[in-house]
């Protein structure tokens, strides 16, 4: 229907608007250009995922999180920080009772946390947003049981025959969905790395590229 093809419409653009921010924040309007081209290139084999279905959700709480987390690996004022914390943790107990990938949450924060462990004003707040996030998986209806249950899901390879977006790539796919995925996923590990010089990250280095 149109309603549900506005929602859908509205929440990814919300998720890129939220990447552009982060790109923004990090490397003004290179970072926002460069954002837009990995969206873009990313659409041959990344929109046969986006059916109307509540893992659209998950996307927009992970851009939501790059975002969050880029603003905790930075010097911030107590009050600020305490802020993104609690934000994010709010953000995650919506992300569990929307969708179980709200693991991926999980993921981000804990490979964030495993690259700032040299940097003590770094790790401090993320260590206590994993800290936060791991009680808010167990806010739910269900109690810890969803936790344990989303962990099972992953695991359990009869769930991921259940829907075709779960199974894995296949050759006769857009050959685009690996390229980019891989592409993406060294510039997330870029932004989460953090570099010794008065000034940013190395992601800003990946954005000036």
């Amino acid at each position: 229907s149109l309603a549900t093809f506005s929602a859908k419409l509205a929440l990814l653009m919300v998720s890129a608007g939220l990447l552009m921010a982060a790109g923004h924040r990090r490397a003004g309007y290179r970072g926002v250009a460069l954002v837009s081209v990995l969206l873009i290139a990313g659409l041959p084999g990344e929109r046969f995922r986006w059916s109307a279905r509540p893992q659209l959700f998950g996307l927009l709480f992970a851009s939501l999180y790059v975002l969050g987390l880029r603003e905790l690996l930075l010097p911030r004022s107590r009050r600020t920080t305490w802020a993104w914390l609690a934000g994010l943790t709010l953000a995650h107990v919506c992300w569990v009772n929307l969708h179980g990938s709200h693991l991926f949450g999980l993921l981000l924060i804990g490979c964030a946390l495993g690259c700032a462990l040299r940097e003590r004003t770094a790790w401090v707040p993320l260590a206590t947003l994993l800290a936060l996030a791991l009680i808010a998986s167990c806010v739910s209806p269900y109690g810890p049981d969803i936790l344990r249950g989303s962990i099972a899901h992953v695991f359990d390879p009869a769930y991921r025959a259940l829907i075709d977006e779960w199974q894995a790539w296949k050759p006769s796919q857009s050959p685009w969905y690996p390229v980019v995925f891989v592409w993406q996923s060294a510039l997330l590990g870029l932004a989460l790395w953090p570099q010794r010089r008065t000034r940013g990250f190395a992601f800003d280095a990946a954005y000036s590229i």
